[in-house]
């Protein structure tokens, strides 16, 4: 709580340098030149900054200013949106829903932006005596404010390249051993910090690199920039989240669900899986197939999910001390709240094959990983498994190893209007037919429906239902 309350005073006032140590460690740094983009960057981080789209619109009434994320920087819940009222947080449900409204379809379903938005209103048109907190606000004129918003956010992204950059994310599977050194705790001056919009990047100011540069804490070697080399290091990033909208979004905080979900996963029985042969798909998403039953047709998404679940449930289940290390480590950047969030729940990482290590100014570093995870997976996939951690207050490891799972698979799953070739298609049925329970995905959908050979001789009207006619009950 008191990372986020410093946290928010320090975007509300970007004019005043915040520092925030925690046991020695710095959570929270800021430079108090009053540019917001530094105050951002100071608290979530220099790449997250870099994905801050500046917004501007005004009326009469309202000034609108600030920044949103770009669409493909999102995170799993709200604590990530700052609303400001004449420098003042608020917290207003329609504010949050014009934010969403000026993203439209560009945000992925249960995902949410980081937006900083500062607000200049007469204070006669706010009535701050809603909630003792005063964080709740009544505004005169909310509809007009919504759409100003809206209208804001909305024209800025339209003058973004949306598209993401296919350079960088080529760069992160060919070029591994040209990482470049990045150096995460450096105490500088952070009024010599500066943000080139041409460049959209920080720099220091050259006389800052004759200052005399040590580190914060000088317990951990990691941190040593005087007397250790830096490794080569890889900043992960966060990928633009696929999530899965052919069925509801798992909520991790709805237990009684949860735990009935998890239950009908743990007391799933082998099961017998008929001998298909598969003969064509439809639209990308379903694929057809013929046994001695008749004609199934199977959800290629569903099934591979359940395929996918059984294979993480597993592997992630497994105790294994082997890992594979890493030739050049992984960074992973939060907020100084769940920076300190995840140090408390490290116990729970560890379990399931993942050892971060403190880094420096809210960052971990990963030098090895699970030999079962692919290595093209590691950014997403660690970033995936500390977001639900983050959601999660009290879990036990089985229950977060079946979320775990949960969660892979659907996100790794081939989705809707994706062509298979054959060869695919019958590998995933065979895959399928391994499986302990083929008959469903995690989430309870079907994975497949059968047509006997009956049910066809009906509709085409070849044999007619067995029937009773109102002659024979002596009606005429």
């Amino acid at each position: 709580h008191i990372v986020d309350v410093v946290n928010r005073l320090s975007l509300a006032h970007p004019e005043v340098a915040f520092t925030l140590l925690n046991d020695g460690r710095q959570l929270t740094q800021t430079s108090g030149t009053g540019d917001l983009r530094q105050a951002i960057a100071g608290i979530y981080g220099l790449t997250t900054a870099k994905k801050m789209v500046e917004i501007s619109n005004s009326d009469l009434d309202f000034e609108v200013s600030g920044y949103v994320s770009l669409p493909e920087l999102t995170r799993a819940n709200r604590n990530y949106i700052t609303i400001l009222i004449n420098g003042r947080y608020i917290k207003n449900f329609l504010l949050n829903r014009a934010i969403f409204d000026g993203y439209g379809s560009k945000l992925m379903v249960g995902r949410f932006p980081i937006a900083v938005i500062d607000i200049q209103i007469d204070p006669y048109l706010a009535d701050v005596n809603v909630h003792p907190t005063k964080q709740e606000v009544r505004i005169s004129k909310e509809k007009e404010l919504m759409a100003l918003i809206s209208s804001a956010i909305a024209q800025s992204l339209r003058e973004q390249d949306l598209i993401p950059d296919a350079l960088e994310n080529l760069a992160k599977s060919s070029t591994r051993g040209a990482a470049k050194s990045v150096q995460t705790s450096l105490p500088l001056k952070q009024t010599n910090l500066y943000y080139d919009s041409s460049r959209n990047d920080f720099f220091v100011k050259p006389e800052t690199v004759q200052e005399d540069i040590k580190p914060l804490v000088s317990e951990s070697p990691v941190l040593s920039v005087e007397n250790k080399p830096q490794p080569s290091v890889k900043q992960a990033q966060r990928s633009a989240d696929e999530g899965d909208s052919e069925h509801e979004k798992l909520d991790y905080k709805n237990k009684s669900k949860l735990k009935r979900m998890l239950e009908n996963l743990d007391n799933e029985e082998t099961s017998t899986f008929p001998e298909l042969e598969f003969f064509g798909q439809m639209h990308g998403t379903y694929l057809f197939a013929q046994g001695q039953g008749g004609l199934y047709i199977i959800d290629q998404h569903a099934a591979q999910e359940r395929v996918k679940y059984e294979y993480y449930r597993e592997k992630i289940g497994e105790v294994d001390s082997s890992l594979q290390q890493l030739l050049v480590p992984y960074l992973f950047e939060f907020s100084g709240s769940d920076y300190i969030s995840l140090q408390e729940k490290m116990p729970l990482l560890n379990q399931v094959g993942i050892y971060l290590e403190p880094y420096g100014n809210n960052t971990f570093i990963l030098r090895e990983h699970p030999i079962w995870m692919k290595e093209e997976e590691i950014e997403s996939a660690v970033y995936e498994m500390c977001d639900m951690l983050l959601l999660t207050n009290e879990v036990s490891v089985k229950t977060y190893r079946a979320e775990l799972a949960i969660m892979m698979s659907c996100k790794r799953s081939i989705k809707a209007n994706h062509a298979l070739d054959d060869y695919s298609a019958r590998d995933l049925l065979v895959q399928l037919a391994q499986c302990k329970n083929p008959y469903n995905c995690p989430h309870g959908r079907p994975v497949l429906v059968n047509f006997t050979k009956s049910d066809m001789e009906k509709m085409f009207r070849r044999i007619q239902e067995n029937h009773t006619s109102l002659r024979d009950l002596g009606k005429y």
